[in-house]
Parts: structure tokens; sequence; C-alpha cells
């Protein structure tokens, strides 16, 4: 049950890949440390920290908490510790009143009942100590997935099983998974060691294969992910950007939302909000009010003829451009230089879909047919 990482037809997400977002950003609130696993129940928004003041517990790990804020507070400043002196909490999901929590360096996931009085925590899953390394949580049914960073795995439990359950093997082979989300019966994945965002349909015996989505883009260090509607965001926090790639047509590329932040860390959609996690604050995101900015042309450039067998040529171009030609995996084939009255020669190339793109960032696409 390996991953086969199948590369997919990249097309336009290379090419244009560097579309933005105009938006506008609203703190929620600040001086947390590392929040994670955002997750909202009513109007709480549930999310894990680590204090680094606190001497770390035996073996290893942060001690942390799991605090809430109330989003429909004028000014939310403050938090409120739920459960405390956890080892390295992580992910979080809700199923009911449960909430469920993967410790990272305890190599276990449990779950405790918000509305209890004195809340007790039960471990559902017990794996072994800075060996199995829980992070991302995800619900399909009775069905409670999670990932393994530090196998590279995809595990699952039912969570009508006895508790502790033993967990059933999904994928393997991956590096380091981290976020995962579901949606219409396929899993998503966030690996962190490749960069890359995999799936795998659930309604599968066994899903021996993860496909990989074709983003186009570079993804240093892909936490965590979260779906609104057919848009999957994803945060790099390597990077310190927030993007997004629609599922239904992943081959049109990614659009930046958010760009030059601290380490985003979490991810949850509320509503028309996105609420997302910084090194140490929580900030929100209107959804609604998001419009594309994409850069204006310097040029009205077209490319004729098209399809062409022996030579393209560019009219509207003022002055010598820099140029790089990519097959429709994104392979850059040929580059070079091309004036307004010159014209590019593809003889050499096999006949396809080929994609023109200049320097200052005008994307082309042709066809060579013989």
């Amino acid at each position: 049950m390996k991953v086969a990482k199948k590369k997919g037809i990249i097309i336009a997400a290379v090419i244009f890949c560097c579309m933005a977002l105009k938006a506008q950003v609203t703190e929620v609130v600040s001086g947390v440390e590392f929040p994670h696993g955002l997750i909202l129940k009513g109007n709480d928004l549930y999310f894990s920290v680590v204090n680094l003041d606190a001497d770390p517990p035996p073996g290893g790990g942060r001690i942390g908490n799991i605090s809430k804020i109330d989003i429909t507070a004028s000014t939310p400043t403050t938090s409120t510790d739920v459960i405390k002196e956890l080892n390295s909490p992580q992910g979080l999901l809700f199923n009911g009143n449960d909430l469920y929590i993967t410790h990272f360096n305890d190599g276990r996931i449990s779950k405790v009942d918000i509305t209890s009085a004195v809340p007790e925590i039960t471990d559902v899953v017990l794996g072994l100590a800075n060996i199995n390394r829980y992070y991302g949580l995800a619900l399909n049914g009775n069905d409670l997935y999670f990932s393994d960073l530090g196998e590279g795995a995809i595990l699952k439990i039912d969570i009508t099983d006895p508790v502790p359950a033993t967990p059933e093997l999904v994928l393997e082979g991956l590096e380091f998974p981290t976020g995962i989300a579901v949606k219409d019966n396929e899993l998503y994945i966030a690996d962190v060691g490749g960069g890359k965002i995999f799936k795998i349909d659930l309604l599968d015996a066994i899903p021996t294969t993860a496909i990989e989505i074709p983003t186009g883009a570079n993804l240093g260090q892909p936490e965590s992910i979260a779906f609104n509607g057919n848009d999957l965001y994803i945060a790099d926090s390597r990077n310190g950007k927030i993007i997004k790639i629609d599922v239904s047509s992943p081959n049109q590329g990614v659009i930046e939302v958010l760009t030059g932040l601290d380490e985003p860390l979490g991810l949850t959609v509320v509503g028309d909000y996105l609420y997302f996690s910084e090194f140490t604050k929580i900030s929100k995101l209107n959804l609604a009010t998001l419009s594309i900015e994409t850069p204006s042309p310097k040029q009205n450039v077209v490319l004729y003829p098209n399809p062409s067998s022996n030579y393209i040529h560019i009219s509207g171009l003022t002055k010598t451009e820099n140029y790089k030609i990519y097959n429709v995996l994104g392979a850059e084939i040929s580059s070079g230089e091309v004036s307004k009255k010159a014209a590019i020669n593809i003889q050499n190339l096999a006949n396809g879909l080929y994609f023109l793109k200049f320097e200052n960032g005008t994307a082309l696409k042709f066809n060579k047919k013989t």
C-alpha cells in the first residue's frame, strides 16, 4: 500500500500560478504560542498551543494546552484554557461533543467530552512515543483517519470500536504527512516532506494508490489544508503563504491568497471566513470579499499561426523578450529571445500542446502539428 506519485498533466498550473487575490485580514487573537488544529464548535474556536516556558515532559516534547475563543466577541483578545498539561497537542477534530486530539510526541490520540464539568481524557489510540507522530485528523462516517508523520503513513480506526483501538493501515510510503481533509469520499493529504498534495479514494476497499494533485506550485512545507466548496486551501509554513486550488479543475493552477505570513500553521473555514494561525496569533480572512488580482499585461501579444508546424510569430512585442517553452508536464523544453520581427523555430518539437512564457509573465499556448 505504497504511494504512487502520479504526475498528472499540469498544463496551466505551471504557467498561471502567479494569480493573486486582494484580501483583507483581521487579527482575532494574539499572544498565543504555536496555535495549531483550528476547529469550530458553536461560537467557540478551539486550538492547541504549546507552553515554551514550561519544562519539557519526560521523553521530550512540549507541554501544551487546548484553548478556545468566542469568535462572536467584539474583541476576542484572550483565550480560555480548556484542557491543560498535554504533551505536544496537535490536530483537533469534533465528533458531537467529543473533541479528538493528536498528541504528537506521545504517539497517541485521545478524546474528551467538552460538555463535562470535569473533562476526562480517554485514550483512543496508543502508539509508540517518539516513533508514531500523529498529526492530522479527518472523519468519514465512523472512520477516523489520521496521519502519522513519523511512519509516513495514513491510518484509521472505527470510532465505535472499544478504546483504545488498533489502527488499520490505509496508506504508506509518504514522506511526512501532516494535514488531511475529506471531500466526497476522497481523503486529501498534505505531505511536508515532498511539498506535495495527494488524494486517495476512500471507497476503494484497499486504497493502494495516492494520486498527486498537480498544483504546479512550489510548496515548501504544506502544513494544513481545509476545504471551502471545491476550493482547497493550503497553509505553506516555509514560504509564509496560503494558496488555494479548485480540486474540480486542478489543472487551472493555484491562486495565492495571502503572502508574507509568519509560519502559517492551522486552517479552518467557518462560513464566509477562513481562520488561520501563525507563529503567535490567529487571524481571519473574509472569503466573500476576495477578488482576483492579475497583473495587467504589459503588451497585447498574439501568437500565430496556431497550430503551426515550423515557426510561430509573435505580434504586439515592443522590444526583444526572453522566453521559455514548456510542455504539458511543466518541463522546460527550450528557451531563447525573440524580437518583434523575428519568429521562433518549433520544427524540432514533437506534436502536441506547448506553452510559451515570457519573462514579463505573459503566457501563450500553442499546438505543434506536422
